[in-house]
C-alpha cells in the first residue's frame, strides 16, 4: 500500500475514520457528508494491489476526480473514503492496519451497516437502531450500554457488514483500538440512514448541522 499526497499533512494524526463497503453504502454516505460539512482537506490517496484502480467523478466540490481510497485530514483525525470493492480484504486489511500505525493513528472508528431485511420484530421498533463493536469484543450490540448476553451477534454471521469483519480483526491484530457503528441500510437512497447514523454516534470532532455534496443533486435526481 502507498501514499500519494503531502506526507506531511499526517503530522499529528492519531484517529481514523473509515467506511466499510457494506451493504447499502451507507457509510460512504455518511462520510461524504463528514469531509463535506467539516471541511476536511483532501491530503493524498491510497493505492494497493489488492484494490480495483478506477477514477471518478469527485463528488466531492474541491477536487474534479476520484480514486477508489482518498485521505481527508482536519487537526488530528484523518478520514479515508472507500469508494470499490476491496479484491483481496485479508491481506489490504493488514496492509491498511500497518500504514495507520506508521502514519500514528491509534484509534480507528470503523463505519458499516447490516442488510435492514435482516432485522429482528424487536429490531423493527427500535428509536435507534444502531450497532456497535467495542474494543474488546467482536460481538455486535446495541449502541445503548447493555449486558453482554443480549441481543449480541458475531460480525462474519450478520448479513451485509461487508469487509467489516476482516477490518476489525487486522486493527486488532495490529494494536490499534477500534470501535465499529453499524446502521441497518438496503439498496437504493440512503442519505436519511446516513444522516441519522451521524447524529447518533459519538465522533472525534464536533457535529454540526449535516450538509450533502452539491453532486448528490445530480445522482440522487433533485
Amino acid at each position: 500500500m502507498q501514499f500519494y499526497g503531502d506526507n506531511s499533512r499526517l503530522n499529528g494524526v492519531h484517529t481514523c475514520i473509515i467506511p466499510a463497503i457494506a451493504h447499502g453504502g451507507s457509510a460512504q454516505l455518511a462520510i461524504d457528508m463528514l469531509v463535506t460539512t467539516l471541511g476536511f482537506q483532501l491530503a493524498g490517496r491510497l493505492l494497493s494491489d489488492h484494490v480495483a484502480s478506477t477514477i471518478t467523478v469527485q463528488p466531492l466540490e474541491a477536487h474534479p476526480l476520484s480514486t477508489v481510497t482518498e485521505v481527508f485530514v482536519q487537526d488530528d483525525v484523518v478520514v479515508i473514503q472507500m469508494r470499490g470493492p476491496v479484491l483481496h480484504q485479508g491481506p489490504w486489511s493488514a496492509d491498511l492496519a500497518a500504514w495507520l500505525k506508521q502514519v500514528g493513528v491509534r484509534t480507528v472508528n470503523v463505519w458499516s451497516s447490516v442488510d435492514r431485511f435482516a432485522r429482528t420484530d424487536s429490531q423493527l421498533e427500535e428509536s435507534n437502531p444502531i450497532r456497535h463493536v467495542g474494543k474488546n469484543g467482536g460481538k455486535i450490540r446495541r449502541l445503548e450500554q447493555l449486558a453482554a448476553s443480549e441481543n449480541t451477534a458475531d460480525i462474519k454471521k450478520v448479513v451485509g457488514t461487508g469487509n467489516t469483519a476482516r477490518m476489525v480483526a487486522a486493527f486488532a491484530e495490529a494494536e490499534l483500538e477500534c470501535d465499529a457503528f453499524f446502521s441497518f441500510a438496503g439498496e437504493g437512497d440512503n442519505r436519511a440512514i446516513a444522516r441519522a447514523f451521524l447524529d447518533a454516534i459519538p465522533m472525534p470532532v464536533e457535529k454540526a448541522p449535516w450538509r450533502e455534496p452539491e453532486s448528490w443533486e445530480v445522482v440522487f435526481q433533485e
